[in-house]
């Protein structure tokens, strides 16, 4: 028992605590309340495991700027990317691989910044929100349409474009664009977050290396598929010529590779950043091809090819100006800094 003295100076002590407990509690009730209202108010973001017609709605808040070793998910467009971390590989392929060119010299690349990449190819539903949101029309469009396959042989046709020229749906991969084309969705895509304050100065949205891309596709990975070896292991990761029905597929609806990428193999062809030159013996260091050249470098493959072309190491390309219904692309967020990245050419467009 406590005299009246004790009891005084112990209410003196706990008094405060009490009243600082008090404090603390109604603050993290004021905190929790404001999270609730800000989930209510959050925009509907599109979250998928494999894209399909009818999307998984979540409502989750967005950092304001990507974040080193975490995924990324592009506000309004719902475009999923992957972290790709820094590292080396082989690039290019085995002398004894089936199918091999003779431009695939295999030599060791070290990539010193990590980058994201789109889990899919760039979709017809994604592609449209630039179009409507700068007025824009594709060099098809402008031109004289885009090279299709008419079941016989390839054609160009007049008043063929991104909007009619294969499969049509939003969740395909958009085909008919030129690597002018991608580049300026890349252009616009900046710019706009830039401007919403979601990706800060230095930040830019582009499209891959040869070396980026490839590095991704394989994923840690020595065989010519990421699946394996042999054809029944690419068919278990892309769409091709054997398993297609000579058309393009809703993206992701294959095998994801390590990095949960999909449709690296096959499906349409994917524009990279790199003018076209024959590799070097020795390690590259985060290689970014010539500052001039006549043909961009072209990847992965697409419905119509068969498995040679669809390897992780095979390499083809075209003028800039060039499309065809068995073309798209695959977006990649890089970050500008000193140092060899920052010798990367600049895009004439720009």
């Amino acid at each position: 028992k406590y005299d009246k003295k004790e009891r005084f100076r112990f209410g003196r002590v706990l008094g405060p605590a009490f009243l600082g407990f008090i404090v603390v509690f109604s603050i993290s009730c004021f905190q929790v309340q404001k999270e609730e209202e800000k989930l209510k108010n959050v925009q509907n973001i599109r979250l998928t495991t494999k894209k399909n017609e009818t999307p998984i709605v979540s409502t989750r808040t967005l950092s304001r700027a990507p974040a080193f070793n975490k995924s990324w998910i592009v506000p309004d467009l719902g475009l999923e990317m992957s972290w790709i971390k820094p590292g080396s590989f082989m690039m290019g392929s085995e002398v004894r691989e089936e199918g091999r060119s003779k431009d695939e010299l295999q030599h060791e690349v070290r990539l010193t910044k990590g980058y994201w990449l789109g889990k899919y190819e760039v979709t017809q539903g994604e592609f449209r929100r630039f179009v409507e949101g700068e007025n824009y029309e594709t060099e098809a469009e402008k031109g004289d349409g885009v090279i299709q396959w008419t079941g016989a042989t390839w054609e160009k046709k007049a008043g063929t474009s991104w909007r009619n020229s294969l499969a049509f749906g939003e969740n395909y991969p958009v085909v008919g664009v030129s690597w002018n084309d991608a580049l300026r969705f890349c252009r616009w895509l900046t710019k706009r977050e830039q401007g919403a304050g979601r990706i800060p100065e230095g930040y830019e949205y582009s499209l891959p290396t040869e070396a980026q891309w490839e590095y991704a596709c394989r994923a840690g990975t020595t065989w010519p598929y990421y699946t394996g070896g042999v054809e029944s292991a690419l068919s278990r990761a892309g769409w091709w010529q054997d398993n297609s029905d000579n058309k393009t597929h809703p993206v992701g609806q294959k095998q994801a590779n390590h990095r949960g990428l999909y449709d690296m193999h096959g499906n349409v062809w994917e524009w990279c950043y790199d003018w076209k030159e024959d590799y070097t013996k020795g390690t590259a260091i985060d290689p970014a091809g010539p500052s001039t050249g006549s043909d961009r470098v072209l990847r992965g493959g697409s419905w119509y090819h068969n498995a040679r072309y669809c390897r992780s190491a095979f390499r083809a390309g075209h003028t800039q100006s060039y499309r065809r219904s068995a073309l798209g692309f695959r977006l990649a967020l890089r970050v500008l800094n000193s140092g060899a990245e920052s010798k990367r050419p600049p895009c004439s467009i720009f």
